[in-house]
């Protein structure tokens, strides 16, 4: 093969790769509005619906040692794809700054299910309660994620897994757990903000 055509075939290639990439994830076309006070993020098949406005986290979280819906501080998001469209994973993600209160551990959280109005967590949210569908400490500064959908690969028929065809509630509880506070988080603050993304499957 003579040295034009090998660079023909390289550039190609890449041309080739380039254009399958951008076909790929052409679907997730952003868009974000404000609806009633609340803020809609879209991608061209995916909703994501941030339902009490502003998602950051800072100040003070109250220092529980048994948390429950009704004493930790909540927040709500909602997501959806239109029917028929590609499946994928849903991440319910929370993005730290850098303190030793983060880093410590002591920032616990609780997703659950529920509807527009109600969580389905009425109890101890770390005691395995009906609705409970994660918990964990934020440990690390950055990316947390906190929830995913399960995998739609794992099913043949690819149904009742991935992100969700209605409009499916998710209640997001945080807290700070006293027997992980210590002398160094004195003075400091939390902050954080609460997202959520999708990957195509």
């Amino acid at each position: 093969m003579d040295k034009k055509k090998l660079i023909g075939t390289i550039i190609g290639v890449t041309l080739f790769v380039v254009l399958v990439a951008g076909a790929t994830f052409a679907w997730l076309t952003f868009s974000a509005t404000i609806t009633n006070g609340n803020y809609v993020y879209q991608t061209k098949n995916f909703v994501i619906n941030y339902e009490r406005g502003d998602q950051s986290l800072g100040g003070n979280l109250p220092s529980l040692t048994t948390a429950t819906a009704a004493t930790a501080t909540e927040t709500v998001v909602s997501a959806f794809r239109d029917a028929g469209t590609p499946n994928g994973i849903l991440y319910l993600k929370v993005t730290s700054s850098d303190s030793n209160i983060t880093k410590g551990g002591a920032v616990r959280y609780a997703v659950c299910s529920g509807t527009e109005s109600e969580s389905d967590c009425t109890g101890n949210l770390l005691s395995g309660e009906t609705g409970v569908l994660s918990t964990g400490s934020i440990t690390n500064v950055g990316e947390t994620i906190m929830y995913q959908t399960a995998d739609p690969d794992l099913n043949e028929a690819g149904e009742g897994v991935g992100i969700p065809t209605v409009k499916t509630y998710y209640w997001i509880y945080f807290w700070m757990n006293p027997s992980n506070l210590t002398n160094a988080m004195i003075s400091e603050t939390y902050e954080g903000y609460v997202h959520a993304s999708a990957e195509q499957r």
